[in-house]
C-alpha cells in the first residue's frame, strides 16, 4: 500500500537561511517523506515566507500544502498572533447570547456566515496557494468548530435555540472548509484538501466535513505516550473517527504529535510507533523537531525509524 507522509514544518518566524532550510526538507525527503506542511498568518509578509519556504521545499523534491495558522481565529498551525481580521471587521466577530465577542484559543475568532468574511476568506485562501505553487492545503485543527455564535445572521438561520446554533456552527465550518477548497481546486483540480480534527471534535463535525465533496482527507491528532500536555491518544480518537470518514469515500489521516514528551517517555513512545500500522491510516503525517521535548534529537530519531518503516524505506 503506498501511503503519503507529510510533515509539519514550523520555522522561527523569518528566519531564512537557505542552506540549512534546504538541509532540513533533504532530510525530510531522505527519509521517505513525500510532503511538508508549512503554515502562514494573515500578514503579507508570511506570504512572502510561505513562497521562499515552498520553492525551497519543492527543490528538495517534496511537495507543498499551505497551510492557514490563527486565520481569523479559526485554526491552529504555529504561533498565536490576533487576528487582523477580525479587529478590522468587528461585524464579523462570532459572539455569545450577551453579544459580546467570543474569545477562542487564540483571541476574537470570526464568524464564517457572516457577509465580510466571506469576501475576504476564500480568496486569501486561493491566493496563498497559488503564490507559492503549493500542491494542496492543510486547515490544521479548526477551532471554535462547536461554539454557538449568537450574531444576527445566525440567529436567522437557527433561532435563539443553543443546540441548533451549536448544530449550525459546525455545519458552517464544515462548509468554509468545503468552499476554500472549491475555490483552491478552481486553479488546479489536482490539489489536494486536508483536514486534521482535534480528538474532541463530535461525529456531527466529522460528517458534516465528509461530506464536503471537495475535501480529499479528513483525520485527527494526538499523542501515542505520556506527555506533559494531556490529550487523547491517537489510538483511540482514530478508532472511533476513521470508520465513518471511510464510509463517506474519504482518506483517514492521522498526525501522531510528539511535542511535550519527557525523556521518562521515550520507552513508552518507542514501543507505540512500532504499532503505528494498526492506527491504519492513508496519509500519516509527523512533526520535524517538535518543540518542548527534553531530548529533540533522540525523539527524532524514533520518528524517522517510524517513517521508514510505514513508507518501506
Amino acid at each position: 500500500m503506498t501511503r503519503e507522509i507529510t510533515m509539519m514544518f514550523f520555522p522561527a518566524d523569518f528566519c531564512w537561511h537557505k542552506r540549512q532550510t534546504s538541509a532540513c526538507f533533504e532530510e525530510m525527503r531522505a527519509h521517505g517523506v513525500r510532503s511538508v506542511c508549512l503554515p502562514f498568518t494573515e500578514s503579507d509578509r508570511h506570504f512572502t515566507s510561505l513562497t521562499w519556504y515552498a520553492d525551497l521545499a519543492h527543490a528538495a523534491g517534496l511537495a507543498v500544502y499551505a497551510m492557514p495558522g490563527r486565520v481569523a481565529g479559526l485554526f491552529a498551525a504555529g504561533h498565536r498572533p490576533c487576528s487582523r481580521f477580525v479587529q478590522d471587521h468587528p461585524e464579523a466577530l462570532a459572539v455569545n447570547e450577551a453579544g459580546h465577542p467570543h474569545v477562542a484559543e487564540s483571541g476574537f475568532c470570526a464568524c464564517v456566515n457572516q457577509p465580510a468574511f466571506a469576501d475576504w476568506f476564500y480568496s486569501l485562501m486561493e491566493r496563498a496557494v497559488g503564490a507559492s505553487g503549493a500542491e494542496g492545503m492543510l486547515f490544521d485543527e479548526p477551532k471554535a468548530a462547536h461554539l454557538p455564535c449568537w450574531c444576527g445572521v445566525c440567529r436567522s438561520k437557527a433561532g435563539d435555540d443553543h443546540a441548533a446554533l451549536v448544530a449550525l456552527r459546525e455545519r458552517s465550518m464544515a462548509r468554509m472548509m468545503g468552499c476554500a477548497g472549491t475555490a483552491v481546486k478552481s486553479g488546479n483540480l489536482s490539489r489536494r484538501m486536508l483536514v486534521m480534527c482535534m480528538p474532541g471534535a463530535t461525529r456531527s463535525f466529522i460528517d458534516a466535513l465528509a461530506g464536503e465533496g471537495s475535501l480529499d482527507a479528513i483525520g485527527v491528532d494526538g499523542p501515542v505516550c505520556a506527555q506533559t500536555v494531556e490529550k487523547e491518544s491517537l489510538f483511540d480518537s482514530s478508532r472511533r473517527m476513521f470508520p465513518g470518514i471511510r464510509s463517506a469515500g474519504k482518506e483517514a489521516f492521522a498526525l501522531v504529535e510528539t511535542f511535550n514528551v519527557p525523556a521518562s517517555s521515550h520507552g513508552e513512545l518507542e514501543t507505540n510507533l512500532e504499532r503505528l500500522e494498526t492506527v491504519g491510516a492513508d496519509v500519516w503525517s509527523f512533526n520535524y523537531y517538535p518543540h518542548a521535548v527534553e531530548c529533540p534529537d533522540a525523539v527524532m530519531e524514533k520518528v524517522w525509524k517510524a517513517v521508514g518503516r510505514l513508507s518501506g524505506k
